[in-house]
């Protein structure tokens, strides 16, 4: 391959500032300058979600554009990326969601542009996410030169949906602390987080949708509060299922040990509160609040869902549970609390296990050669 630079160019329909979000600003930040022009294109569909990333990436030094996007497919917004594409000379587009795929699918026709996309692990909790989901995968994800799986649970997934194993690489999330470091001031913005506490503090990070678990991991919670009457939880995010969560706490009489705390945007002062993670979800690809808690020593309780237990070694790195176990939950929850000791010897554990195998330089690193093997490999 001709020594030249190759470009890079992602494209996102952003929701706001979850794990995709966080893959594309480490891979911006980290890539090889050298080797990389990398560039962002933003679609905005006027809710501010795509002006936080895009915020985020400007301060990084990412080269980024904002296109208005109408809801259902946008011509001028595809005609827009057209003419991105052939302007900057760009090589690879990388997209990351339903809608980046089809408008980067229709936008690259014609140009010497190679399609990459990476399947992050989506929600179906609606009839409308299954039927674009369905549309994505069977159409779209075919005219994909690579598609990047972020577990090897999703890999068997885009297997059974047919798709040639050899176009599927599996590129697992690694961990880029600096950037909470480095957008951390943005946190002076949030509100107070006044939580009178007496006991340990027990937390869930992540989008308030069915498939993570939370009414799950309430029902065990009721049972542990008994256990120690002095825990708190919170809980850190938003989304379509907080009004039902909100009812759970009620129907539980829990209003004074579970506070939902909203989206926030100083997740290092969340960090610092928490002293057990849980993750109770039914499906997950490998999320970012599991490696964000073992970097920081927090011991964690999850769902032996997605790469989770390739990750978390159980009773060694953390405690696993089946979705939808109740007792076990309670168990393993009650456990950590009870045995301090020892579960600070799993975070320590864990924290060992990520600073070797999952740092952002190696997701990085994979995803360059994934790159420079698409450039290689023949023409479009």
């Amino acid at each position: 391959m001709e020594n030249r630079i190759i470009n890079v160019l992602h494209i996102r329909d952003s929701g706001g500032l979850y794990g995709a979000e966080q893959v594309i600003l480490s891979l911006g930040r980290l890539i090889d300058k050298e080797s990389f022009r990398f560039s962002l294109i933003c679609l905005d569909r006027g809710d501010g979600n795509s002006e936080k990333l895009g915020q985020r990436a400007k301060k990084l030094g990412i080269k980024v554009a904002l296109i208005p996007d109408n809801r259902g497919l946008d011509l001028a917004a595809i005609s827009k990326i057209k003419g991105h594409i052939i302007q900057e000379n760009i090589d690879i587009c990388h997209s990351h969601d339903t809608k980046s795929n089809f408008y980067s699918l229709f936008a690259s026709i014609n140009t010497k542009a190679k399609l990459a996309t990476t399947a992050h692990g989506s929600t179906r909790d609606s009839l409308k996410k299954r039927i674009y989901l369905y549309l994505d995968e069977k159409l779209a994800y075919k005219k994909f030169h690579k598609i990047i799986a972020v577990s090897e649970d999703i890999k068997k997934q885009l297997i059974r949906l047919k798709i040639d194993c050899d176009r599927i690489v599996v590129i697992q999330n690694g961990i880029d602390n600096d950037l909470i470091n480095i957008f951390s001031d943005e946190g002076n913005s949030d509100s107070q987080l006044e939580i009178p506490r007496k006991g340990k503090m027990i937390g869930i990070i992540g989008r308030l949708y069915p498939d993570k678990g939370h009414s799950f991991f309430l029902e065990a919670f009721s049972h542990v509060l008994k256990l120690y009457p002095d825990i708190t939880c919170i809980i850190v995010g938003d989304g379509p299922e907080r009004a039902g969560i909100q009812n759970k706490i009620q129907k539980l009489g829990l209003e004074n040990a579970v506070i939902l705390c909203g989206a926030r945007k100083n997740m290092k002062e969340i960090y610092e509160m928490i002293d057990i993670l849980v993750i109770p979800s039914k499906r997950e690809g490998l999320p970012y609040t599991l490696l964000e808690a073992m970097i920081r020593n927090i011991p964690v309780v999850s769902t032996m869902v997605g790469d989770i237990p390739l990750v978390i070694k159980n009773g060694i790195s953390g405690l696993l549970v089946e979705s939808g176990d109740v007792k076990s939950m309670t168990d393993s929850i009650a456990g950590m609390i009870s045995n301090p000791g020892k579960s600070k010897e799993m975070a320590e554990y864990a924290y060992r296990t990520v600073m070797n195998d999952y740092t952002a330089n190696k997701m990085v690193s994979r995803t360059e050669e994934m790159y420079r093997g698409l450039i290689s490999n023949g023409t479009k």
